[in-house]
């Protein structure tokens, strides 16, 4: 009987690994499904690390920023911005989240602000931010403030609250 309660054991062991493993399987399996086809939210689309070269170039391009700007919001180093722009690097995972937030950015920016107007918008220091410009909050990693300061603007709550 001992032996049986063992082989069960064992059974129900491999069982529990060959669904940990087809667990596993399955989300790395969304997660490549989810580089290789990007979505869509609103007007921008998210890339990844397998998006065209010239997509990387828009997203800088939609905010009026030259490769120095972008790399002092993002962190990705100039060299680095023109070789994933040109196709001569692959961006990392990292670096891809970095630019789909610089666009979503932009996205939300160009409802309130003129699109040719946001690259001197965020170097513009703000009391709101006790100023700081929102390029250097959002290069200290607290691109939620600026966020906030978005969503009152377009929810017309008074910066004094």
């Amino acid at each position: 009987m001992t032996k049986r309660i063992n082989a069960n054991a064992a059974t129900r062991a491999s069982s529990k690994g060959a669904k940990r493993t087809a667990v596993t399987a399955s989300v790395n399996s969304a997660r490549e499904t989810a580089l290789e086809y990007p979505e869509r939210k609103g007007n921008v689309a998210l890339i990844s690390p397998r998006s065209e070269p010239k997509v990387f170039r828009s997203v800088r391009e939609s905010l009026g920023l030259t490769q120095g700007q972008m790399q002092y919001l993002s962190g990705i180093s100039v060299r680095k911005i023109s070789g994933i722009e040109t196709g001569e690097h692959k961006p990392t995972t990292d670096d891809v989240r970095r630019f789909n937030e610089l666009g979503r950015l932009t996205k939300e920016l160009s409802q309130i602000i003129k699109p040719d107007a946001i690259a001197a918008w965020l170097e513009t220091p703000s009391e709101y931010f006790s100023g700081a410009s929102p390029a250097q909050v959002i290069k200290n990693g607290e691109s939620d403030r600026v966020w906030r300061l978005i969503w009152r603007l377009q929810d017309g709550v008074p910066l004094d609250q």
